[in-house]
């Protein structure tokens, strides 16, 4: 009881003890262990499903875990294949050398995972960029779309790699109720437990299927218009080719906006929570149709018109 320090939070431990009795020695040595109730009876009220196995994993682990669950106020991550991989060097040297300096520093280790993966995203976008060897951009050109789509790409693997982003808002086992009878019987309305909409895994899925299928229509344009430039024509007669395919450079849009209009069409139906992922679409389309206008389109076409007029 000293180590309590209002009634509120004695209030949550005692409902969390006589709701879970198997657990109340967990719980009484993690009080004494950390001292700090407060975040104790917050951590296991606002994790009622996993508070308990993150709790006694803590306790294995010794005093500073427990003190590093309470103080973080965040659920453990279990890696399976992951724990697999940093098993053997050379990651398992890396990893539990960086791990002192994430527990240290969160903010720079978040910065050195994102600062990672988008050199690993740049990376695939330049030898996504290999296909517009045959466009002769300037590198600063294509330096800076292997730049658009390395962003686009590190936005969708770092919601897809975050493990917790996806699943709804763990239920507390004891809700705090506001009923008036007299009114609810009177106007014979039932009450009804109002939920806050929370972003679900359809919600990712949906975000990964409009990338690749943008990714692929982006890489289908690069394609074509390595295809116009390779062709043993006037550079006339390649300006033509280029706006005979403007349909095919704006289907980026279409896309978008059809992805758009199924989304808000599941949504309104109940098929999960995707009103995000609506928007997602279309902005996926805006960005990939941007890039390839502005750093592959226009260029050539400029450089078709300069060879056009010197011609006789």
């Amino acid at each position: 009881m000293k180590r309590i320090d209002d009634l509120g939070t004695l209030r949550d431990l005692a409902q969390t003890l006589r709701a879970h009795g198997e657990a109340t020695a967990n719980i009484y040595s993690a009080l004494l262990l950390s001292g700090n109730a407060s975040g104790l009876a917050h951590y296991l009220t606002r994790y009622p499903e996993t508070g308990f196995n993150d709790l006694a994993f803590a306790l294995r682990n010794g005093r500073s875990a427990v003190e590093l669950l309470l103080q973080q106020q965040q659920r453990v991550y279990y890696g399976g294949f992951r724990s697999k991989v940093v098993a053997y060097d050379p990651f398992y040297s890396f990893f539990y050398g960086l791990t002192p300096t994430a527990v240290a520093s969160r903010g720079g280790a978040l910065s050195l995972k994102y600062a990672f993966l988008l050199l690993a995203t740049l990376c695939i976008a330049r030898a996504v960029g290999s296909i517009t060897s045959a466009l002769g951009h300037r590198f600063g050109m294509r330096f800076a779309a292997d730049c658009v789509l390395a962003l686009a790409m590190t936005f969708v693997a770092s919601v897809a790699v975050e493990p917790f982003l996806g699943l709804p808002n763990q239920l507390n086992e004891f809700p705090i109720r506001f009923q008036i009878p007299n009114l609810a019987g009177a106007t014979g309305l039932k009450l009804q437990q109002l939920t806050r909409p929370y972003m679900n895994q359809l919600s990712i899925i949906s975000l990964i299927i409009f990338f690749f299928i943008q990714a692929a229509i982006y890489i289908w344009c690069l394609t074509k218009l390595a295809e116009i430039r390779r062709q043993p024509i006037g550079a006339r007669m390649k300006l033509k080719l280029i706006e005979n395919e403007d349909l095919l450079f704006d289907a980026g849009l279409y896309v978008g906006f059809v992805g758009s209009v199924l989304s808000l069409i599941l949504m309104s139906i109940g098929v999960g929570k995707i009103s995000m992922m609506a928007y997602a679409s279309t902005s996926f389309g805006i960005i990939f149709v941007s890039a390839l206008k502005i750093f592959h389109v226009r260029p050539m076409r400029r450089k078709l018109i300069l060879e056009s007029e010197a011609q006789p």
